[in-house]
């Protein structure tokens, strides 16, 4: 079944959230966790990775999961684009 434009619409982030690829996962997580607040717009269950204007990765709740799983310790010193 496809998705007729208005319902299309509706899924797409308007203002993603955006973070270098050396921001440290723990800063993403806190900047996704901000954006779930009151008075911010919008759900934030991922951040586009991007390095000079030009997108590079997508960091998403999924590599939280993960990393939480195989290494705790680790988000307080990887990156996001590690």
């Amino acid at each position: 079944m496809a998705l007729i434009p208005s319902e299309l619409k509706s899924v797409i982030i308007q203002a993603p959230l955006v973070v270098a690829p050396d921001t440290r996962v723990i800063d993403a997580i806190a900047q996704m966790s901000q954006a779930n607040l009151p008075g911010h717009p919008g759900a934030r269950s991922c951040c586009v990775v991007v390095d000079q204007a030009q997108v590079v990765g997508l960091f998403t709740e999924r590599e939280v999961v993960r990393l939480s799983d195989q290494q705790p310790t680790a988000m307080n010193r990887c990156t996001v684009g590690q």
